[in-house]
């Protein structure tokens, strides 16, 4: 099972965090489906918690410059600074229809695995596998 000392130890970066984790964890525990991940509920765990520390993180760096914590702005795509410009393509890191998950790499990362438990529980057949309902009979 899923617990703050192993994810500390699978995701030092957040070794400073442990207190907010162990809040976290509980919620993952709670939102997600973890009876169809399978052997990956505890990753599935340890990557929603890594998402709402770097979440919380960015809230907490926006209150002490003094802008509104909380506030969600989209993925700037072009920035000018004088002579100087950057800009990113976010499609290619971005998924389709995983919303809020691609504010941030473990997001990306969970909802990817979510995306493919569902369909990798899908079981699909070109032909009925219960024949006497349908009327159809092979021979």
């Amino acid at each position: 099972m899923a617990n703050t000392a192993t994810f500390v130890t699978v995701f030092p970066e957040f070794v400073n965090s442990a207190a907010s984790a162990d809040f976290w964890l509980t919620q993952a525990q709670n939102q997600l489906a973890l009876s169809a991940l399978g052997a990956n509920a505890d990753l599935a765990c340890y990557l929603f918690v890594a998402h709402n520390l770097v979440l919380n993180a960015q809230d907490a760096r926006d209150a002490q410059g003094g802008a509104l914590p909380g506030d969600t702005l989209g993925p700037i795509s072009s920035k000018s600074a004088g002579g100087l410009s950057v800009s990113y393509d976010e499609g290619s890191i971005t998924t389709a229809g995983a919303g809020d998950w691609n504010a941030t790499s473990y997001g990306q990362r969970l909802a990817a695995m979510l995306a493919r438990a569902s369909v990798g529980l899908m079981v699909y057949s070109s032909t009925p596998q219960r024949p006497h309902v349908y009327g159809v009979r092979r021979g």
